[in-house]
């Protein structure tokens, strides 16, 4: 498991890497195969396979199916306030880009 917490990958060619399972928290991707999106609480780094929001990591598709009581788990009342706002706006932008 790559540790690439708060790397700048801005001009890094990740074409052929397999980023299941990196830490992403805090990294300034590529804009490519790594893309960055900084809003309100915490960061979102998204690969074409995962979403990483903070320190929780995981596949595209969990993160969207996750309940209301699995987000309050992660990191309580903070982290449900933020995806109830952006769970709309990050769909758009991460599933509606493939």
């Amino acid at each position: 498991r790559a540790n690439l917490s708060g790397a700048n990958l801005s001009r890094a060619n990740l074409s052929w890497a397999n980023l299941y399972g990196a830490d992403l928290s805090w990294v300034n991707g590529n804009m490519r195969e790594i893309k960055t999106i900084k809003v309100d609480t915490y960061p979102v780094v998204y690969t074409d396979k995962v979403i990483q929001i903070g320190c929780e990591n995981h596949a595209i598709k969990e993160w969207f199916e996750f309940t209301d009581k699995e987000i309050l788990a992660m990191d309580g009342k903070k982290a449900l306030k933020f995806w109830r706002k952006w769970k709309p706006i990050l769909r758009m932008i991460i599933i509606d880009e493939r």
